[in-house]
């Protein structure tokens, strides 16, 4: 039986430029969580990566960028995590809708420096598309929890409770950020309750006039 052709492999040439930028981006992650961006410098990130100057420019024009690279990585990661855990229909939907609030928060608190970051990402254009980086989300969101909404719920009033879902979330996590008293569980809790209420309120109103 004739074989199909045989893939590709990378090169060794490749293979070291995937790996300097996967180390550059670590490194960076480091060194910005212990110096903030402010209090980072490239030469920082260099000496933090045993790589070269050059090396460094190879990949990255400037500190922004590579900051950015970071944060759309990490963006990523918590994307996934997120999906994986609104998805995992072996809990509860309410336990999966608190799960998914713990897990970003908890993101945002070990985060911290990268957050205002991603937060302004979530603003802006999403891979050049007209839809921001917010409407990802909210249809990411919507798209997770739909199946579980009761029977009759409507698109628009789907995106309308994603929508606070992730406004929410987001809001929450700044007030989290500047108070000392309020811990990624128990801002979690809240949010869970408000999202709850608000799904249970929108059935409500839609069964009145309905």
């Amino acid at each position: 039986m004739p074989r199909g052709p045989t893939p590709l492999r990378p090169g060794k040439r490749e293979l070291t430029k995937a790996r300097n930028r996967a180390h550059l981006l670590e490194s960076a992650r480091k060194v910005f969580a212990e110096r903030d961006f402010e209090g980072t410098c490239v030469r920082d990130i260099v000496r933090a990566s045993g790589l070269s100057v050059g090396t460094f420019y190879e990949y990255f024009r400037s500190k922004e960028q590579i900051f950015a690279a970071v944060a759309a990585e990490a963006a990523a990661g918590l994307r996934r995590r997120l999906r994986q855990v609104r998805r995992d229909r072996s809990f509860p939907f309410e336990e999966r809708i608190h799960r998914a609030y713990l897990a970003y928060l908890e993101f945002v608190t070990e985060e911290r420096p990268l957050f205002a970051v991603l937060e302004r990402q979530l603003w802006q254009l999403h891979d050049g598309a007209q839809a921001p980086g917010t409407a990802l989300a909210v249809r990411e969101l919507r798209e997770d929890l739909l199946p579980d909404l009761a029977p009759g719920t409507g698109q628009s009033e789907a995106n309308a409770l994603a929508a606070a879902m992730v406004g929410s979330a987001m809001l929450v996590a700044r007030q989290m950020l500047s108070r000392r008293d309020l811990t990624p569980a128990e801002a979690a809790r809240f949010c869970t309750q408000f999202a709850l209420h608000g799904l249970k309120g929108a059935t409500t109103s839609r069964r009145r006039t309905g």
